[in-house]
């Protein structure tokens, strides 16, 4: 074979490589639009709003006529799909019984029909859970277990949709086996309707600190629940830092007297965002009378915990002056520059808006210079109300 002979053996090799290529990407451009305009013309005929439930039958039967065309793994990848409207997904889950049957449904759902196709089998769980088949939470509970995040996925989010009790009780193993993400699993179960709190208290003295943890955050929606905030006053002394970061926060939101005695127990934590959302806790519950116990957190040896302690500070309003006022003459440089942010915050809406307004994960350390420029701003107005507080200002420093 000569060189010639060569040159067109690739040639030939490379053509037909872009011509395979070519024609898959154009049939499955054609299979897309032919998908998109089945549904389009389903949608424009019977309108989203529109149930299942509530077509007439002329109406339903030229649906399922639409749906009939496509292709098995067109209507099960759509099937998949969680995010479709209510109309659609009904459509869908009739079309799938109607021609595949349930037993083989069943045998999709629980991964026994020898194939791989993921979607498949979360086509199949989603139409089990939509008609609340009796084995749903069993299959939902094995395909939660499964290796594969999306299967596992699918299912967290099947078993938020199911919204019952047994569905919170399958979550709740999994975050404990953390089978998935906990924040998604958490997420689903803070969403439930049904209240899961009974779930969840015993929970509180779970050994697993993490379990602890996602306990005491999602109880903070139960906030007219009897003792709860006494149960987590019990908690204030867990040794894990998180477990107490998620104490403080949930006071904060639920309220009551064992709530401000335990969020005042965690000022003193020896972990430096326990200390900070210890302090805004008690900011979002406005203890005016325990200014005086936050005040010193503006001395704090970290950035965080002075910021939380400025912003709790400013939340609790023009009552804590007097106790702000006394940080101007802190020894502490930090002390002194955060009270004067404050006494500024707290008579000023705009200067409050441009402390507090930000989110957390948006809070940065100010300089000195600008700190330093605001405490000498703040000096002129607070200089006339020391004297009737008993300061001497003739020795401190304001630059």
């Amino acid at each position: 074979m000569n060189r010639l002979d060569v040159f067109f053996f690739l040639f030939l090799v490379v053509f037909f490589l872009w011509f395979g290529l070519s024609a898959y990407v154009v049939l499955n451009r054609l299979l897309h639009d032919f998908r998109v305009r089945a549904l389009c013309k389903a949608q424009t005929g019977l309108g989203a709003s529109t149930a299942l439930t509530r077509l007439s039958p002329e109406r339903s039967r030229a649906l399922h006529g639409i749906l009939a065309r496509l292709p098995r793994r067109v209507i099960y990848r759509i099937t998949a799909d969680v995010s479709q409207p209510q109309w659609v997904s009904q459509a869908l889950s009739a079309q799938i019984l109607s021609r595949w049957g349930l037993p083989r449904v069943l045998k999709e759902a629980a991964g026994q029909d020898g194939g791989s196709d993921r979607w498949r089998r979360i086509s199949a769980l989603s139409v089990l859970t939509r008609i609340h088949n009796p084995r749903i939470h069993e299959l939902l509970r094995q395909a939660l277990a499964e290796k594969d995040r999306n299967i596992a996925a699918a299912a967290v989010v099947l078993l938020g949709k199911l919204q019952d009790e047994k569905a919170a009780e399958i979550l709740i193993l999994a975050l404990r086996e953390e089978w998935y993400t906990p924040s998604r699993i958490a997420t689903q179960l803070d969403n439930f309707a049904t209240p899961v709190a009974k779930l969840l208290l015993p929970l509180l003295v779970d050994p697993q600190p993490h379990m602890r943890y996602w306990a005491v955050a999602l109880l903070s929606r139960y906030r007219g629940f009897d003792y709860l905030a006494a149960l987590l006053a019990l908690l204030v002394g867990d040794p894990d830092a998180s477990v107490r970061k998620a104490v403080a926060q949930t006071l904060g939101i639920i309220g009551g007297r064992e709530a401000v005695s335990g969020a005042l127990k965690l000022l003193d934590d020896p972990v430096d965002f326990v200390r900070a959302n210890a302090a805004r806790a008690l900011g979002n519950l406005a203890q005016v009378k325990l200014a005086g116990s936050v005040t010193p957190l503006l001395a704090d040896r970290e950035w965080r915990v002075r910021l939380a302690a400025r912003e709790a500070l400013v939340d609790m309003g023009p009552a804590v002056r007097h106790d702000v006022t006394a940080q101007l003459t802190s020894p502490d440089d930090f002390a002194r520059d955060g009270a004067a942010e404050v006494l500024m915050a707290i008579q000023s809406p705009r200067v409050r808006k441009q402390l507090t307004g930000a989110p957390q994960w948006n809070y940065r350390p100010l300089t000195r210079t600008s700190i330093g420029k605001t405490r000498r701003k703040v000096e002129g107005e607070v200089k006339d109300s020391l004297p009737r507080f008993g300061f001497d200002l003739s020795n401190s420093k304001f630059s």
